[in-house]
């Protein structure tokens, strides 16, 4: 269907599934598509769409670009570094690359404080990420309202075949205060970050993947792929149990 489009159809298929890419995997992604269309079209991507393209992906990737953002408020310097010791003791690991960032919001009251994970496995042809942005309105210096949005990628491949999971959690509008300073405020913020995220996104997650049987997955598709060769579920399940061994629910 792609190689039946229109240049332009082509050219906005192609823009949309490079955007797309599972961490990690632009560049591989886009050597195939090259590939495809030197073979089937004779036809080549510019250099100039290249580049856009490139800087929309890295546009979805707070990880690019939280450390030019900046915020005047008041608290934004403090709740960085808390934010990024954070993301150092739950997130790290050596294939891991992650950031925060603290911006305005939209009113002088209100901050954005973004982080992003990026882990990629290559060896062991495993990749994800994990994105969260939230919003904390400033009612007085002992009481602010949180809310937030976590997005987790994670895919797990090897020769030709692949499994991708995405998932994605809302957290509504929650007050916090404190009776003490403003110091304990801001770190009332992010204890309340790392509950959401240990209770509500990983230690589910871990539970479902630990549930999923090899029955269960192979149920998803065919007995046999195109490639005519048995995907290892168990293995596989394994890897994206795997993704969810550096977060907040070890610690």
């Amino acid at each position: 269907p792609v190689l039946t489009m229109t240049s332009e159809q082509r050219l906005q298929f192609l823009r949309n599934l490079l955007v797309s890419s599972p961490p990690g995997q632009f560049d591989s992604i886009l050597n195939s598509i090259q590939r495809l269309l030197s073979s089937a079209k004779n036809e080549s991507l510019t250099n100039e769409w290249i580049d856009d393209t490139r800087s929309l992906y890295k546009s979805k990737h707070v990880v690019s670009n939280a450390g030019d953002a900046s915020s005047s408020h008041r608290h934004s310097n403090a709740l960085a570094n808390l934010m990024e010791n954070y993301v150092k003791e739950n997130f790290s690991s050596k294939l891991s690359v992650g950031t925060t960032s603290v911006t305005n919001g939209n009113t002088p009251n209100d901050l954005i404080v973004r982080s992003y994970v990026e882990r990629i496995d290559s060896a062991n042809y495993h990749a994800g990420s994990w994105a969260s942005r939230w919003n904390v309105q400033f009612l007085s210096n002992k009481e602010v309202v949180l809310s937030g949005h976590v997005e987790i990628y994670a895919h797990a491949y090897e020769e030709g075949r692949n499994f991708h999971l995405q998932s994605e959690h809302n957290f509504s509008s929650l007050t916090i205060s404190s009776f003490s300073d403003e110091s304990s405020l801001l770190k009332d913020i992010v204890k309340q970050i790392s509950s959401w995220e240990t209770e509500k996104v990983v230690e589910p997650m871990r539970d479902t993947f630990q549930e999923i049987s090899d029955s269960t997955l192979k149920s998803l598709r065919r007995v046999l792929p195109l490639t005519r060769t048995r995907m290892d579920w168990n293995v596989l399940t394994h890897r994206m149990v795997k993704m969810l061994e550096t977060n907040p629910a070890n610690k």
